[in-house]
């Protein structure tokens, strides 16, 4: 009986090593590992793409070239046919589960069949990573990936970087895929962050509207501002005010954004309370008030959550007035809170926010004055 045992798993393992293996699979040396992926119109042909795949490259890493990254650009109807052309131009296989941004050209972002495709083909690609950051181009995408930065050798590195630092100041909306794409799908509008080319940088700065998939325009970085307050997204930001011919730089912290909604007999409003602290950050050097002094502080308090009033109203007014889109998600509170309401006007929502009244309430308190008095 145990010799019998012996024998069954003899075979077992015997076998097993005939199953082993990826019938498909590629040596780490035969891949082009994709790290920036930009993607334009083609020029030469109408609704095609043109996509440039930017990868590092390994003779840089060993000394023998100058040139950190290494591109590629081929035409077709898609990502994927792009890639597959390109194979028969390489020796190595793009390979796309590295890849941290992709670049989309303005006139990409023009056409809702090629953008939606675009979309469509990195959320069903299962290699690409839900964290990619990504950018609409003022320009193209293949413009942004010739510069070579002045603070850097790498031009995909510097891209990388300024979407990490740039949330401290709030200029921008830095959304990964998953976010672009969960927001796509509830309502087919959303943002997505800007870039602009420079000569030797890029500036990431406001945002591309988009509307039922439709490019409509951009918001500056002042109205993205105001924007991220209003989606409780903000996060460190400076904010000036005037005291006494005095321009003081605060700095915003632990903001917090809530939403209630006020009804009246035919009618309702949605009223936004914005609460936070702030940090002052310079001051006049041989000032004679006592920074300490509740009522100097008080004052400042003031200014700030006037500042900000301004800022996030004129934001909200833009969405309303010249868009008549909701970025901020009052829909979406509206229907997760408030469902009788919401099943009474979602069908007219598009018609109603841009007349919906919301009002606008800032809280802030100065918490520190930095260390010296």
């Amino acid at each position: 009986m145990h010799r019998k045992k012996t024998y069954i798993l003899f075979l077992m393992i015997f076998f097993s090593m005939f199953l082993m293996g990826c019938w498909d699979k590629i040596e780490i040396e035969d891949r082009a590992y994709a790290i920036t992926i930009g993607v334009d119109l083609n020029q030469d042909e109408d609704n095609q793409l043109s996509i440039t795949f930017a990868f590092p490259n390994p003779s840089a890493v060993l000394g023998e070239s100058d040139e950190p990254v290494m591109k590629i650009t081929g035409a077709g109807d898609s990502i994927y046919e792009v890639m597959r052309s390109i194979g028969t131009r390489s020796n190595r296989q793009i390979y796309l589960g590295h890849f941290r941004t992709v670049l989309i050209g303005e006139e990409v972002a023009k056409r809702p069949e090629l953008f939606r495709g675009v979309l469509d083909a990195l959320e069903k690609d299962p290699h690409v990573s839900r964290k990619v950051n990504i950018g609409i181009v003022e320009g193209t995408a293949k413009e942004v990936l010739d510069i070579k930065p002045s603070l850097g050798p790498d031009i995909t590195q510097f891209i990388r970087q300024i979407f990490e630092h740039d949330k401290l100041i709030n200029r921008a909306p830095l959304q990964t895929l998953n976010e672009i794409f969960e927001f796509m799908h509830r309502s087919e509008d959303g943002l997505i962050t800007r870039i602009i080319p420079g000569a030797t940088d890029v500036k990431v700065a406001g945002a591309a509207v988009f509307k039922d998939f439709e490019f409509l325009g951009y918001i500056g970085e002042e109205v993205n501002r105001g924007l991220m307050f209003l989606q409780d997204e903000a996060d460190i930001g400076i904010f000036t005010v005037e005291h006494n011919d005095q321009k003081i730089p605060i700095e915003v912290t632990d903001t917090k954004t809530k939403y209630k909604l006020a009804q009246t007999d035919n009618d309702f409003k949605i009223i936004v309370e914005i609460s936070m602290e702030g940090d002052i950050r310079q001051l006049y050097f041989d000032l004679k008030n006592d920074v300490l002094e509740t009522g100097f502080l008080h004052e400042l308090g003031s200014l700030l959550e006037s500042r900000i009033k301004a800022n996030v109203n004129h934001s909200l007014g833009v969405l309303q007035n010249e868009y008549g889109v909701d970025l901020v998600g009052f829909d979406e509170y509206i229907e997760k809170f408030h469902p009788k309401i919401w099943g009474e006007i979602k069908d007219e929502y598009d018609e109603i926010f841009p007349q919906m009244d919301v009002v606008i309430e800032v809280d802030a308190e100065i918490r520190r004055i930095g260390l010296s008095k």
